[in-house]
């Protein structure tokens, strides 16, 4: 029943808020806010992502704008991306690598640049042009005491691709590095380069207190067919004194087999007369006789398979 003071002066009333059916609105605005509103936000966030990442990563940013301004940028996650890209991109042009004021961007790139990561890839990317003109910054950065070690390994690797004859002798004095990683990239990357002149400073290397530096020594000595590698090389076809030295699997196949492909170029081709040195050294027989072990006996399937191939060609 209506009371009289909330009755119209036409006898009819108006309706009353009494606070019935607020508990229902309030659930359904929840209800939609839920299972509405916030996936739909959810969605709208991926989107950007996508869209930002897909920016990020898609090979569709010109050569101008990766070195003009990604190379540039403030942020090393961007300029280490940039490096990437133009890596890869130098790589599947031929007309790219050729391009001197590209490299050029590149050098001075390299030469302001405080990341060590990115560093790193910049210098792998003189590796890709395998250009003269890369070799000044890279011996430069070589002699500088305060890079870091990791970046001279990089600079090291690419004055190997481009077979720099120039940079020897910065190379022949990281033999003496205190960082035994920078030694050993120096030794390799001499046996590649070439020069006699690193003969005797690698052969002192065969003594070297770290065992990575010895056989990278040898390994250089023998693309030199010089036989002062003839007992490391004899040892590391040892897969019993490898593994005391490496643990990984993949380390111990991978240090055996360039053993096997240095035993192949020092024997190759070479005059059937011992000399003085081989006769007081491990003999050709000797080194027959462990890599024909290793293509029967060895765990690998690679390293068996190496052995074998050069047993073929060495044998015949």
């Amino acid at each position: 029943m209506i009371e009289d003071d909330k009755l119209n002066r036409d006898g009819t009333a108006d309706d009353v808020y009494t606070g019935e059916g607020l508990e229902g609105d309030s659930s359904k605005w929840v209800q939609i806010f839920q299972f509405v509103l916030i996936p739909l936000g959810i969605v709208m966030i991926m989107v950007i992502l996508f869209i930002g990442l897909n920016w990020l990563f898609s090979d569709t940013q010109s050569i101008n704008e990766l070195v003009t301004s990604d190379l540039k940028s403030r942020s090393p996650v961007r300029r280490g991306i940039a490096a990437m890209r133009l890596k890869d991109k130098l790589l599947a042009d031929d007309k790219l690598r050729e391009d001197k004021a590209l490299l050029k961007e590149v050098i001075d790139a390299f030469k302001s640049e405080q990341d060590i990561d990115t560093k790193k890839l910049l210098a792998v990317i003189f590796r890709v042009f395998m250009s003269e003109d890369a070799v000044p910054v890279l011996v430069d950065t070589l002699n500088d005491e305060k890079v870091d070690s990791r970046v001279k390994i990089e600079c090291i690797g690419a004055l190997g691709a481009i077979n720099s004859k120039t940079a020897v002798p910065t190379l022949i004095n990281l033999l003496s590095d205190d960082d035994s990683g920078i030694r050993s990239s120096a030794a390799i990357t001499l046996g590649y380069l070439q020069d006699a002149s690193a003969i005797e400073p690698l052969k002192t290397k065969l003594k070297d207190g770290q065992e990575d530096v010895r056989w990278n020594s040898a390994l250089a000595l023998a693309k030199f067919k010089d036989n002062s590698c003839r007992e490391m090389l004899y040892k590391m076809l040892d897969r019993q004194y490898v593994s005391t030295i490496s643990k990984e699997d993949y380390l111990i196949e991978y240090t055996i087999g360039n053993a096997i492909s240095a035993v192949y170029i020092l024997l190759k081709g070479r005059s059937k007369t011992p000399t003085t040195a081989e006769q007081n050294s491990v003999k050709d027989n000797d080194f027959i006789d462990r890599i024909t072990s290793l293509s029967k006996n060895d765990s690998s399937l690679k390293v068996r398979g190496l052995a074998i191939s050069a047993l073929k060609e060495l044998t015949e």
